[in-house]
């Protein structure tokens, strides 16, 4: 799935379950993320043009939006 450089917000659970789900692209666009957008995403790979995490995308220890922690390529450019 590539998202659009419209895409600008990725809500609560939006991937939640996806888990045939292998790769995700967010672009620069992106400024919020939600608690759990890929929990149970468990074959995913997460690729953004961000070269480090957003303050706009959700991480605390009980509301992250990555909380199964899958892989994330920082910086990648596609």
């Amino acid at each position: 799935v590539v998202l659009p450089a419209s895409v600008r917000f990725i809500g609560a659970s939006a991937f939640a379950g996806c888990e045939e789900l292998k790769r995700v692209v967010i672009g620069k666009g992106v400024e919020k993320i939600e608690k759990n957008a890929f929990k149970g995403c468990k074959n995913l790979v997460i690729v953004t043009e961000e070269t480090e995490k957003p303050k706009g995308w959700l991480e605390s220890k009980k509301k992250s939006w990555n909380p199964d922690g899958c892989k994330v390529v920082w910086g990648d450019k596609e």
